[in-house]
C-alpha cells in the first residue's frame, strides 16, 4: 500500500495536507511540510481525514507528540474510540502498511550487495553479504567465519547501496538471531527506527526497492 493522505482541518479554517506515516489500532503518525505549519494546532479534538484506496476516514483525534526532521514535522496522534465503519478502515490501513513494510525480498546472487557492518556494542567492522531485505530488517552472511562475530542483541550500524538508489543507505539495527551454516554465520537484523536518522525516508527507499524487484520478478515469469 502506498502512503495514505492525511489532512488536518485547522480550527481557524483551511487545511494542512500531509501523509500517514504509520498506524496501529489506537495511534497514528503523520508527516507535514514544516513550511506550511503557520498556525498553532491545539492538542485535543482535532479533525483528521485519512484518504487511501478504498478507505476514507474522518476522525477527531488528540495530538500527543511532535518531532522535526529537517523540513518535515511529524505528529503522533491518539485515535478515538472507533465505530464499526471506522474500525474496519483502520484495520485495512494497518494490514496494508504492515504487509508493505514486512515483505521480504531475496537478493539475486547475480547482483550481490555488500553490507558494511560496524558493531556499536563490541567494536570492529567488516563487510557482509546481503541475503534478503524488507522495510523492517535484513539477513546477511559473514564469510569467512571469523570476520566479525556478532552476538544476539548487538547493536550495529549498517551501510549499503541498492540498485536504482543513488545514495548510500545508513541504518542502525540490532541482531535478532544468528546461525552457523558450514563456514559462515547468518545474521537476522531488525532496524531501529528511533536510532536511525530519517528512518521513514530510508524505509520508503527500501520498500520501493523491494517492490520494484518483485515487479521485475513477476514480469520475468511471464
Amino acid at each position: 500500500m502506498s502512503r495514505a493522505q492525511a489532512t488536518i482541518h485547522l480550527p481557524g479554517g483551511g487545511d494542512l495536507y500531509g501523509e500517514l506515516v504509520s498506524i496501529s489500532p489506537d495511534r497514528a503518525e503523520l508527516s507535514f511540510p514544516a513550511a506550511e505549519m503557520t498556525e498553532a494546532i491545539p492538542g485535543k479534538d482535532i479533525k483528521l481525514s485519512i484518504s487511501a484506496p478504498a478507505v476514507q476516514l474522518h476522525l477527531r483525534v488528540s495530538i500527543f507528540g511532535w518531532s522535526e526532521e529537517g523540513e518535515i514535522r511529524r505528529c503522533r496522534v491518539q485515535l478515538p474510540q472507533l465505530g464499526p465503519v471506522e474500525e474496519r478502515g483502520v484495520r485495512k490501513l494497518v494490514r496494508g502498511y504492515n504487509q508493505r513494510q514486512a515483505f521480504r525480498m531475496e537478493i539475486d546472487p547475480a547482483e550481490p550487495v555488500e553490507v558494511l557492518v560496524e558493531s556499536l556494542s563490541d567494536g570492529g567492522r567488516a563487510a557482509h553479504d546481503l541475503v534478503d531485505i524488507s522495510g523492517l530488517g535484513l539477513a546477511m552472511t559473514s564469510q569467512p567465519l571469523g570476520r566479525l562475530q556478532l552476538r544476539i542483541g548487538s547493536r550495529v550500524k549498517l551501510r549499503f547501496r541498492l540498485s536504482g538508489i543513488p545514495s548510500t543507505i545508513e541504518v542502525i539495527g540490532s541482531v535478532q538471531n544468528r546461525a552457523q551454516i558450514e563456514d559462515e554465520y547468518r545474521y537476522g537484523i531488525s532496524f531501529d527506527a528511533a536510532e536511525s536518522f530519517d528512518f521513514n525516508a530510508i524505509q520508503d527507499l527500501i520498500v520501493d526497492y523491494v517492490m520494484a524487484c518483485e515487479r521485475r520478478a513477476i514480469r520475468a515469469q511471464g
